[in-house]
């Protein structure tokens, strides 16, 4: 979750959040909470800034995008003092397979992502306004006062198209209806 004094961003897990978190949490006039690991709901964030919100807003991903983002993050990983030996071993399995074992074997399979998709997530954002990546990227400026030609707040989008496999996308998306749904029935 991130904040300032009229505005709330409820940071859905594998959205992106993190990313404009780490862009925008450090000007003086936001603020960034650890709530349950940086996620929480509408309700929560309510609760734990006692007060009303403002304009909320959360980003929803199309499943695959999340699944590709995924593959992506652990592949760029570097292990740290951070982590469990769980988590090293989890992503060093991982590294070691091409990218559609992975979409077939963790994702597919329902360890990753049981059969539905993420949509328990999207389920608890409440009233906030639900944006896609950009938007929401558009709409921190607004709010923080950033303009997007500052260096320092530049974004380049990451390419998704080398990983684009006809058959594993739509059995992605298959797998993940339910979020396919909610976010249809929220554009």
């Amino acid at each position: 979750m991130m904040y300032g004094a009229d505005w709330c961003f409820i940071h859905i897990p594998r959205t992106g959040g993190t990313f404009l978190t780490d862009l925008f949490g450090d000007l003086p006039h936001v603020s960034k909470c650890v709530f349950d690991f940086k996620h929480c709901t509408e309700a929560q964030a309510t609760e734990l800034l006692a007060r009303p919100l403002g304009d909320v807003f959360t980003i929803i991903r199309d499943p695959w995008d999340i699944v590709v983002g995924w593959w992506m993050h652990i592949q760029e990983y570097t292990p740290g003092r951070f982590e469990s030996q769980a988590w090293r071993e989890y992503a060093e399995r991982i590294r070691s397979m091409t990218f559609a074992h992975f979409v077939e074997s963790e994702i597919l399979s329902g360890d990753f992502v049981t059969p539905g998709g993420f949509v328990p997530h999207y389920r608890n954002v409440g009233n906030a306004d639900v944006l896609g990546f950009t938007e929401a990227y558009w709409r921190l400026c607004q709010l923080t006062g950033v303009t997007p030609e500052d260096p320092r707040f530049k974004i380049e989008p990451k390419e998704f198209k080398r990983y684009d496999e006809t058959r594993l996308t739509n059995a992605v998306r298959e797998h993940c209806s339910e979020d396919m749904r909610w976010i249809t029935q929220s554009q």
